[in-house]
């Protein structure tokens, strides 16, 4: 194992509950690898979770925390980029955890393999159940256009749109224009898969680890929504999804094909949810039937090379919505 290169570890914090916290901050300060610096941005939380943070800093010098007025994860993150001082960076949500070798094997692979940025699987932690997520069965190295077409398809093949289960060399980040890609603050949603997208944008390739390093904790307001709490989110995924096909548009042909099919399919399928209960519904029903329309405006014959419906359900998609 190379210890040289410095790890830096931005974890965004708002309001976590202490024992959440203290897990995750504790799995990081118990990695096998020992070169790095945690960044503790405190979102504004209150006095409790702040002190913490301050807590832990006193108490290791690896530690920094830093203190913002509430301005949500994105700008969190931005801040924590900005005085990142490492070789290699990478994000911890603060109630999630990681497994002890995990940036021991991620440092290990990006030596070996000589790749920009390192990939491994999670265990998705329910308050009833848990799911494996492997992202490969043996280590794989694939190129970054490969890798941006699976993210922006919405499958776990190459590890998903999350910040948090990659390793990024700074020096491959920063290749194209001197800067770390920033998170988008006006996105409330999938701002942090824009930011894969973007991130992978500037480098050559991706390893690909089978371990499941990282441990993601469904906090029970994630698992249960209400309909009175999906609806908004539906409208806000809308608008981040177009900031995001925006993007593929320009850098990547086929990711953006994908994207696109991708968003028009979990678009259609909002609009035969909410048409349970037309009549309970009926403005946002004709929210989500005016985004399907301005997907509709992007058709071009390129966005249809690679078909995932049939011929039947086009018919009776436009029999119903136009």
């Amino acid at each position: 194992m190379d210890n040289k290169l410095l790890i830096s570890a931005v974890v965004p914090v708002y309001n976590t509950k202490t024992e959440y916290l203290e897990e995750c901050v504790n799995s990081i300060l118990n990695q096998t690898y020992t070169n790095f610096e945690l960044i503790l941005v405190d979102d504004g939380s209150d006095s409790s979770c702040a002190k913490i943070c301050d807590d832990y800093a006193n108490r290791d010098s690896r530690i920094i925390t830093l203190h913002q007025k509430n301005a949500g994860v994105s700008v969190a993150r931005n801040n924590g980029i900005k005085v990142a001082t490492g070789d290699i960076l990478t994000f911890v949500d603060s109630d999630d955890s990681l497994k002890p070798e995990a940036w021991s094997l991620a440092i290990d692979a990006l030596i070996k393999y000589n790749a920009d940025c390192a990939v491994f699987g999670w265990t998705d932690y329910c308050e009833l159940d848990t799911y494996i997520q492997q992202i490969t069965d043996k280590v794989r190295v694939v190129d970054a256009n490969t890798f941006q077409i699976e993210v922006g398809s919405d499958n776990y093949k190459c590890g998903g749109g999350y910040p948090w289960n990659k390793l990024w060399r700074v020096s491959s980040l920063t290749a194209n224009d001197n800067s770390i890609p920033s998170f988008n603050p006006a996105l409330n949603m999938y701002e942090d898969k824009l930011w894969v997208l973007e991130a992978a944008s500037s480098i050559n390739n991706v390893v690909l680890l089978p371990e499941l390093l990282y441990n993601y904790r469904f906090v029970s307001s994630s698992i249960t929504q209400t309909e009175e709490q999906r609806i908004p989110r539906l409208l806000v995924a809308y608008d981040a999804y177009k900031v995001i096909l925006d993007y593929l548009q320009k850098v990547n042909d086929k990711a953006y094909i994908m994207a696109y099919n991708f968003c028009f399919e979990f678009t259609n399928n909002d609009i035969r949810f909410l048409s349970e209960n037309k009549a309970r519904h009926k403005d946002q029903i004709k929210k989500s039937k005016q985004a399907l329309k301005r997907l509709c405006k992007r058709i071009r014959p390129r966005t249809l090379y690679v078909p995932i419906w049939s011929k039947d359900f086009f018919v009776w998609f436009f029999y119903h919505y136009f």
